[in-house]
């Protein structure tokens, strides 16, 4: 009698950018579990040397954990057929692998999975509940081949709206009727059993080919292998991003409004702000009348104060308008601006202690409402981050040694600068500009790699590189991290990091994807409204503003993290 037993589901995460993006959890080839110390190896839905999706573990964490990636452009809003080829080439006889299908996200969906004994089921995961609609077949199914080494052909068809007709190797086996799903997303499925497997000597090992609806791997993939890794300057492909947002200018500075979902990216020549979405591809365009020094955006991400060299501009990014500019009586380095429209100016280039500190304008018409000053604070280029929730702007000067960060208070009542507080470190981490704020602002991260809190500027922690871009989403758990130029020279990475859970461990580094057969390599990236990830990305080589340089705005479906335990119904269904 086959038992439903315990199940354990391990994150799995997904990408827009990828014309069949992927998505699986745990450890890269390179990486068995970020040091794993069983010294168990894990690849997660790889393309093999022959072309084929690989799903690979002999790592005992696995025990018990069920892995599924969907691919994107397989959605169809009426379910038609998936057919997949699916071979294990070695692992436990009675642990299911197969396809999903009429994929909404990962709490709902429909799962075919077969073993090698000749076994099948199919489950529904709806609202995160598994339901059996047909329980793991006894005896042995006589179409399916069983053993290791041999692959089947697994197919469903809907043949009207919420009726399934379920093939192997081409002989129609049963049909079901289920009213949860009619259309979605197809992927593949695999198991690792908690008693009959014997690892790390012998590996779960399955194969993957999609025939229908889409080819997946294309059959020009060849020996073409793709794979995670950690080298964050080269030596990793990723697939063909989809529907890339070609940007027709360099992308001078970038920022991404995620209450409007859209990206903020100066160009020059012309001068520029450019407002920019990822689903739709418009760009709306919004004339500047100079050159820019720098960019931000109101915490409700509506408004954006653009620094010139004496002047400063107000443009609702909303409305795509030019607002007003303003004179700044001043060669300041860095503009904020509150959700209410005031800018507040610090810095001074040129290098040298700065009075008044700060010069708050009134954004809409220029009116200066307040200058302060102070003593051993703010000296030459001098840069920083508005928190509204903090009441806070925190602040860093260049070509100080050591480099230390400021906390200057904002009245949230009338918006004028208040006192000064520095950390309480002279030297004892690395500290340097520019500065992002977590998803919930109770942590600043520094482009040195080090992180603080935002309460009372204590250490953190570091993500152990330099940081070129990155974003941190509460909602997710997950901070995303492209790495910062190192000493062997100023190129951009192939590969962006990724950090989960709210004390930010390591992952998987996640490869960038191609377009027009060329790698993309990252400039800036950010969480989107939904928290999947948007980054701006170039082509023609990893240098800066290499000949032939094209610019893109692409979207990368966020990693979905989803552990359910103790499931009544689990999908892979049978004690072994």
């Amino acid at each position: 009698m086959y038992l439903l037993k315990k199940l354990q589901v391990v994150a799995v995460f997904f990408f827009l950018v990828t014309a069949l993006a992927a998505c699986g959890g745990g450890a890269s080839p390179s990486e068995p579990n970020q040091n794993s110390s069983n010294g168990g190896q894990t690849i997660k839905w790889q393309l093999d040397s022959n072309g084929l999706v690989q799903f690979f573990t002999n790592d005992s964490q696995w025990y018990g954990y069920d892995f599924w990636i969907p691919y994107t452009q397989t959605k169809e809003s009426q379910m038609s057929t998936v057919t997949a080829t699916v071979e294990k080439q070695s692992g436990s006889f009675n642990t299911g692998f197969g396809i999903i299908f009429c994929y909404q996200d990962s709490n709902n969906f429909y799962r075919l999975a077969i073993d090698a004994l000749g076994h099948y089921s199919v489950y529904s995961k709806i609202a995160g509940d598994y339901t059996a609609i047909i329980s793991w077949t006894s005896p042995q199914t006589s179409i399916i081949n069983s053993g290791v080494g041999v692959s089947n052909v697994i197919s469903v068809t809907q043949s009207s709206p919420h009726n399934f007709a379920v093939s192997f190797n081409g002989t129609k086996e049963t049909q079901f009727t289920d009213l949860a799903f009619t259309g979605g997303e197809a992927g593949f499925a695999a198991s690792v059993s908690s008693a009959s497997e014997t690892f790390p000597n012998v590996p779960e090992d399955i194969r993957y080919k999609l025939t229908a609806p889409v080819a997946y791997p294309p059959d020009s993939a060849g020996s073409t292998t793709t794979s995670i890794n950690s080298n964050t300057n080269g030596g990793s492909t990723g697939p063909p991003a989809v529907n890339p947002v070609s940007l027709g200018y360099l992308p001078f500075q970038v920022n991404f409004s995620k209450s409007l979902n859209k990206a903020i990216i100066i160009s020059t020549n012309p001068n520029a702000l450019h407002i920019v979405d990822p689903k739709t591809a418009s760009d709306v365009s919004v004339p500047l009348p100079a050159a820019v020094k720098s960019m931000s955006l109101s915490p409700n991400g509506t408004l954006a104060a653009v620094l010139h060299e004496g002047a400063v501009s107000l443009v609702d990014v909303n409305l795509g308008t030019l607002l007003n500019s303003s004179a700044t009586n001043g060669s300041q380095t860095d503009a904020f601006v509150s959700s209410t429209g005031q800018i507040y100016l610090t810095g001074q280039t040129g290098g040298q202690w700065v009075n008044p500190c700060f010069t708050v304008l009134n954004g809409f018409n220029g009116t200066v409402l307040q200058t302060t000053s102070c003593v051993g604070q703010i000296y030459g280029t001098t840069k920083g981050i508005y928190s509204d929730l903090n009441n806070m702007i925190f602040t860093i000067s260049e070509g100080l040694s050591p480099a230390q960060i400021y906390a200057i208070s904002v009245d949230p009542a009338n918006g004028n600068v208040g006192t000064a507080t520095g950390s309480p470190y002279w030297g004892d981490y690395s500290m340097s500009d520019p500065f992002w704020l977590s998803g919930d602002q109770s942590l600043l991260f520094t482009a040195a790699g080090t992180y603080f809190q935002t309460a009372n500027l204590q250490y953190r922690g570091t993500f152990g590189v330099p940081v070129l871009s990155m974003s941190q989403s509460t909602t997710a758990q997950e901070a995303v991290v492209l790495q910062g130029y190192n000493h062997t020279g100023n190129t951009y990475p192939s590969v962006y990091k990724r950090f989960t859970s709210s004390l930010l461990f390591p992952a998987d580094d996640v490869s960038l994807p191609t377009i027009g057969g060329l790698q993309t390599y990252g400039l800036y990236i950010f969480h989107a409204a939904d928290d999947s990830h948007v980054l701006v990305v170039q082509t023609g080589g990893s240098q800066q503003n290499p000949v032939g340089a094209s610019y893109y705005l692409v979207s990368v479906r966020k990693p979905h993290f989803s552990e359910l335990r103790d499931v009544k119904n689990g999908i892979r269904a049978k004690n072994d």
